[in-house]
């Protein structure tokens, strides 16, 4: 089998990757669909590689992102915009996981992963308010409450409701308005987006293990 017919496939998808690992805003319209039947093995390694290292790179700049804004909020109302702001970063990896034009095991491997994963962060962020509470006193049980409230009422999870715009803007999601009295609740560290891996079913790719 030859790639020749395929190449502007192949060389548009290498293009598109590299623009969107650097701003994740980047058109994803154009990408064509992408037939595996129609590369040879080594090609489709080629791709997939350049698929894994391109979502590596966003997660890697919205994990970082995420952290620096969190630790920087110094009340209820920016730790809520921040959530905002990071569910917007992961509207757009999920763009990209979904993408139609994306072989089929490609897309169901990653969006089943973000899905996974996103929900992870989410309950992480939970428990640890929640843990933070159970260890509080009385005095500052009600803050820390009050942050696993701001948590769920400003869920990350939201970008998985089918009413989430995935072009990155916010359709129908209601940010509620905290009291901007300074807290004294340090943001969690969230896990990593790392190990999105991608199991071609047809056949055999090196990928990233978590």
């Amino acid at each position: 089998m030859t790639d020749s017919p395929s190449l502007s496939v192949y060389e548009t998808w290498v293009r598109t990757l590299r623009a969107w690992s650097k701003d994740p805003a980047t058109d994803l319209s154009h990408l064509p669909a992408f037939d595996p039947e129609g590369f040879s093995p080594s090609t489709y390694e080629r791709f997939v590689d350049h698929v894994i290292k391109a979502i590596e790179d966003q997660t890697d700049r919205w994990h970082r992102s995420f952290l620096d804004a969190a630790q920087n909020a110094r009340d209820d109302h920016a730790m809520a915009q921040v959530l905002v702001d990071a569910r917007k970063g992961l509207a757009h990896l999920l763009r990209l996981s979904r993408h139609p034009a994306f072989p089929e095991e490609i897309r169901e491997a990653l969006s089943k992963r973000f899905d996974e994963q996103i929900r992870d962060i989410q309950q992480h962020l939970e428990d640890s308010a929640v843990h933070a509470a159970s260890m509080s006193s009385a005095t500052n049980r009600a803050e820390r409450e009050a942050r696993l409230r701001l948590y769920r009422d400003n869920a990350l999870t939201a970008v998985l409701d089918p009413g989430f715009s995935l072009d990155g803007q916010i359709d129908d999601v209601v940010t509620r308005q905290a009291d901007a009295a300074p807290v004294n609740v340090p943001p969690p560290i969230p896990p990593s987006l790392h190990g999105s891996s991608v199991p071609p079913a047809r056949r055999v790719v090196r990928l990233p293990q978590e």
